[in-house]
Formats: structure tokens, C-alpha cells, sequence
């Protein structure tokens, strides 16, 4: 996790750098351009902030999975279009090269003239709990399978020799 923080520790610095993810204020672009992020993105991911902000290096849309990316656009269409947050699961590629799930709750902002000025919210790595629904599914599936087994076991001695010989 992050260094350890003292009693004089700012609030938000406190919080932010306990939390498994990160903050940011973006353009409403295609590539969902950074202009803010929070510590917890590189912390996170492994990434440079600076490679990501303004597309320096690369757009943060293009961390985004493939298979996720047309979910994650219409979400935040919907999302601006209603006028309310959005919130949505996806991966986003980490430095190493993996994908690592995260929960997204973002949300536009208005200016005078009611235009979209920027879209902000928080992104948290959820990793873990996937990895763990992921395990609980693979322990149901082996107990299923056994409970099964049983059953198929019945059914070929009801069938007898003569059934496994015709196969």
C-alpha cells in the first residue's frame, strides 16, 4: 500500500492515499483527455501520471480494454445525456501489460452556458474482488461437478455392460 501517514497528515491526502484508486477530471473527448489525476492512479496501474495527462504519452481511452470500451462510452453518454452519474465495471491495462478490473462513478459538469466542461469521479481497483468471485465460481463449479458425477455413475450401471459395449 502507500507510506504510512501521521496525525498531521492533510484530510484528503490522508484519504486519498489509503484509497485503492484515484480521482480525476478529464475532457469530454474520445479519449477522455486527463487533466487531474490523484496519486492513486499511478499507485494503482503503474503509470506515469504525466504520460497520461493531456495525452502526453498516450490517452487514458486507449488503457481501456477492447471489449470494454464501446460499454464504457455509452455509459458515459447515457450518463450526460440524463444528466446523472454513471457507473460502470471495466479493465484498464496496467504497465505490466494485465488488465486489472475497476468500478467507475463519474459524473459531467456544467458551465454558464450549459455546455459539458469537464467529466470527474473516482475509479477503484477492484481486482481483488473479482479474483475472489472468481474463486468462490470455480469452487461452486467443482462441487457441482462432483455432485453430478454421482448421477452419472448411477445412470451407465442402470445401463448395464451391453450400453458401454454399443458405444
Amino acid at each position: 500500500m502507500s507510506a504510512p501517514l501521521d496525525i498531521d497528515t492533510p484530510f484528503l491526502d490522508s484519504v486519498l492515499g489509503r484509497m485503492n484508486g484515484f480521482l480525476y477530471r478529464c475532457k469530454a473527448d474520445k479519449d477522455f483527455t486527463m487533466q487531474q489525476l490523484t496519486p492513486g492512479f499511478e499507485r494503482c496501474f503503474g503509470i506515469d501520471a504525466a504520460e497520461i495527462l493531456e495525452n502526453k504519452g498516450r490517452s487514458f481511452a486507449s488503457l481501456i480494454h477492447p471489449d470494454d470500451s464501446a460499454a464504457v462510452d455509452e455509459a458515459v453518454v447515457r450518463g450526460l445525456q440524463q444528466r446523472q452519474n454513471w457507473n460502470i465495471n471495466y479493465r484498464l491495462q496496467h504497465a505490466a501489460g494485465h488488465y486489472v478490473w475497476v468500478h467507475e462513478d463519474g459524473g459531467g459538469v456544467w458551465d454558464a452556458n450549459d455546455q459539458v466542461a469537464f467529466l470527474e469521479g473516482a475509479v477503484f481497483d477492484m481486482h481483488h474482488l473479482y479474483a475472489s468471485l472468481q474463486t468462490q465460481l470455480e469452487r461452486i463449479s467443482r462441487v457441482e461437478m462432483a455432485r453430478a458425477e454421482p448421477a452419472a455413475t448411477d445412470a451407465q450401471a442402470e445401463a448395464g455392460p451391453a450400453s458401454s459395449a454399443a458405444e
